[in-house]
Order: C-alpha cells, then structure tokens, then sequence
C-alpha cells in the first residue's frame, strides 16, 4: 500500500512533525486497520455462531 504511513519514521524521532501527507496517510492506515479488524471480528464472530450451533445440534442427537 503506498499510501501507507511510515511508523518506522515516527518511532525514531519522537518529536517529528508530521507533514499534510503524513496525516493523510496515518489517517488512511488507521481506517483500513479498523477496517481489517472489523472484518476480521466479524468472520470470527460468525465462525463462533456456527461452532455454537453444531455443538447444540450434537448435545441434542
């Protein structure tokens, strides 16, 4: 991703200031990381559901 942000450049200087583009790109990193967690939580959150409900389906035969 090119518009990636650089975290490797913020954790080496502690007092850098940050350019338009650079809070463009975190902003954009950050969102698309929310983004995968979200996604992520809910495939999850779906696989759980589904486990639940086999072992409810096994409980019962």
């Amino acid at each position: 991703m090119s518009d990636s942000f650089n975290f490797k450049k913020l954790r080496k200087n502690e007092n850098l200031e940050l350019t338009n583009k650079d809070r463009e790109d975190l902003i954009k990193t950050l969102i698309k990381s929310y983004e995968n967690y979200e996604k992520t939580l809910f495939e999850t959150n779906k696989r759980i559901r589904k486990v639940k409900l086999e072992l409810k389906e096994n409980i019962n035969k």
